[in-house]
């Protein structure tokens, strides 16, 4: 029998290595630049950070707000939130929502945490590149949701293999 929990620690580990070769932003962020104790030491870089998602971060606040979400605790840098009326997750800036029945999913954090990746990627053009289609796919009649190239890129860049 395989652990699952030791695969996707590993898979993760193994995929945080490879982007990290990537770019020296890529870089910053596998090494934890956006975690609550070292933003702190970086209040610059983490208000351009939030500027740069802003849209997102705006939207994130709000929607948090209508869908009644509970703040879980701190996952990679960023706010997880819970909430039973949500009908799936959505990543915005720094915030993920996911639904309460999915609290003990590490592949829908892991997945949500590679579309915060996106937007620390793209910026104010995210909700345009990611969001809308990514909305519009989820909306049509079910397929393989994670074939979509958005949601296959989030997987890709959270450490999620399916």
């Amino acid at each position: 029998m395989v652990n699952r929990k030791t695969n996707i620690v590993i898979f993760r580990e193994s995929a945080e290595r490879r982007v990290s070769n990537a770019s020296d932003c890529r870089r910053m962020l596998t090494a934890g630049f956006l975690r609550a104790g070292s933003v702190g030491m970086k209040p610059i870089l983490s208000i351009l950070l939030y500027v740069w998602q802003l849209p997102q971060n705006i939207l994130g606040e709000i929607l948090s707000l209508y869908y009644g979400a509970r703040k879980g605790h701190d996952y990679r840098g960023v706010k997880l939130h819970y909430s039973t009326s949500i009908p799936g997750g959505i990543s915005l800036g720094r915030h993920i929502i996911i639904n309460d029945r999915n609290r003990n999913d590490e592949f829908e954090k892991m997945h949500e945490w590679g579309h915060t990746r996106q937007s620390l990627m793209l910026g104010w053009l995210y909700l345009a590149v990611i969001g809308l289609p990514s909305i519009l796919w989820a909306s049509r009649p079910r397929r393989d949701y994670f074939s979509f190239w958005t949601e296959r890129w989030a997987d890709t860049l959270g450490g999620v293999r399916r």
